[in-house]
């Protein structure tokens, strides 16, 4: 853990000389600024989390105005990255917290983000195997990167779908890939729900039982791959059935398209008899 600290006087000793053996991170701040106020914590919370890759000095544009007219600070609060005794990135104003750890995951690269990276390289270049294994191994690495774990939940969707659901609860819906994340939790659990047993029971509600089997056929189509045979299962029991499964046929086909993406056939085709069905 990087140590959090207000600047003790020495500018060329705690930032500059340090910044040469790791980024050290300036908030440039002020006991009037209300903004600052805000983002002071949030700074100081990601520099305490265990693995954080930089330091945070806190430098009180008060006390030390000279260094604050060095580096132009007009506005507060100012955020400046110094790395072997430069400024290397920097953002001014007080951004939310997980805005300031994607910049932060931008400008000072894990080893788990490095391996990403080639990760998504592999996957643009048809390397689907290698890909994978790097996933494997950044999740291994870093169990909070959260896009190499929808990724590669992604990838494995179709034939591993438990490891999948596996991979996308340990996404916090917080998160910045929470909300995906959310929709394809819902198409791994279609693709593990195969039997009468594994239904929602919806209070009041008695399906009747070849809407049942329709769904369970959109499922197991999932779960073999198919999507066109879910899509036209699902939509089926839609249209007469929406207690079912808690309205599950619903809830999958809008997961699936999201998977799919809006410029997908699938989606182009079934998007309109989906609509129709709503209604």
């Amino acid at each position: 853990m990087m140590t959090t600290l207000e600047l003790q006087g020495d500018f060329q000793t705690e930032v500059l000389e340090e910044s040469r053996k790791q980024p050290v991170l300036v908030d440039f701040w002020a006991e009037w600024c209300a903004p600052c106020r805000m983002i002071g914590p949030v700074l100081e919370k990601l520099a305490a989390e265990p693995g954080a890759r930089f330091k945070l000095v806190k430098l009180n544009t008060e006390m030390y105005p000279d260094i604050a007219r060095q580096y132009n600070i007009q506005s507060i609060p100012a955020v400046k990255l110094f790395v072997d005794g430069q400024v290397a990135a920097e953002f001014v104003g007080a951004l939310p917290e997980p805005q300031i750890r994607k910049w932060l995951e931008e400008q000072i690269p894990s080893e788990a983000d490095k391996l990403f990276r080639a990760a998504a390289s592999m996957l643009q270049a048809g390397q689907v195997e290698e890909a994978r294994k790097v996933l494997e191994e950044v999740v291994q690495q870093d169990p909070h990167h959260h896009r190499a774990r929808l990724v590669l939940a992604e990838m494995l969707m179709g034939e591993d779908p438990a490891q999948a659901k596996a991979l996308l609860e340990a996404i916090p819906p917080e998160s910045e890939q929470g909300d995906r994340a959310q929709k394809m939790l819902r198409l791994a659990r279609q693709a593990t729900v195969l039997s009468e047993e594994d239904l929602a029971e919806v209070e009041g509600h008695e399906p009747q039982k070849k809407w049942v089997e329709r769904y369970l056929e959109g499922n197991r189509a999932l779960a073999e791959g198919d999507y066109r045979g879910a899509l036209e299962a699902w939509i089926d029991v839609m249209t007469f059935d929406r207690k079912l499964d808690d309205d599950g046929a619903r809830q999958a086909c809008i997961a699936l398209f999201d998977h799919l993406g809006p410029d997908h056939e699938l989606t182009r085709e079934f998007y309109n008899r989906f609509s129709s069905a709503l209604f």
